[in-house]
């Protein structure tokens, strides 16, 4: 079962389905994850839940549930727009979020969802969600290392568009390659350095151990 930082980091590859649990049913995936809560003695709660995709027509419906409650409410959409799309995400959360037993809705409505989990809770689940959209897109992780090389070459360089063009779940095989490769320096710090990588060669001149000046007492000899 994953937790969210483990989604979060994921790069996907075949076994990383099995890894984490995935289960299908009916032509559905559904992600098994773990949601923490405060409980009432202050120790944190975990409910096994799973994710699911929601399909164009609970987006649709989504966006209807979530307009309505908003009208109930008296929310007006333009000048409380954030919490206008806040309480969208939470509508399709409702599609989304699966009893781990059943399968089925884990809470009927935004406001049933609301009561049970905390703000903090919700944004989490809600990052969870998008990233196992990502990862269902069958495109996902698909990047060559000409294609990976070439973006971070043209960030070195300033140029932002090889990046800018890439999809997010792209953007994020990336980034994770940058931070793998910046780990893996001899002059990354101790603690960020990835285990097996080497000091930096001490022979190699450095900012803080600069090359010492050519001797001059050989020419002076030589005059």
């Amino acid at each position: 079962m994953a937790g969210a930082d483990e989604i979060l980091t994921l790069e996907l590859s075949p076994e990383d389905f099995e890894r984490l649990g995935v289960l299908e049913e009916d032509d559905c995936l559904y992600l098994p994850t773990e949601v923490r809560r405060r409980g009432k003695d202050g120790q944190n709660k975990i409910d096994r839940v799973l994710l699911t995709e929601p399909t164009n027509r609970q987006r649709f419906q989504a966006r209807i549930d979530a307009r309505a409650y908003a009208q109930d409410r008296e929310l007006h959409e333009e000048k409380d727009r954030d919490y206008f799309e806040q309480i969208e995400n939470v509508a399709l959360l409702t599609y989304a979020l699966r009893d781990y037993q059943t399968k089925g809705q884990l809470e009927p409505n935004v406001e049933a969802l609301l009561d049970r989990f905390p703000d903090s809770t919700l944004t989490e689940l809600w990052v969870q969600l998008n990233k196992w959209i990502e990862m269902l897109d069958p495109r996902y992780g698909r990047l060559s290392k000409e294609e990976l090389w070439t973006a971070i070459a043209g960030l070195a360089r300033g140029n932002l568009d090889p990046l800018a063009r890439m999809p997010t779940y792209a953007q994020s095989t990336c980034f994770a390659l940058m931070a793998r490769e910046a780990c893996s320096s001899p002059n990354a710090p101790s603690f960020a350095r990835l285990p097996g990588t080497s000091d930096s060669d001490s022979s190699t001149p450095t900012e803080s151990t600069p090359a010492s000046a050519p001797d001059s007492s050989s020419d002076e000899q030589g005059e």
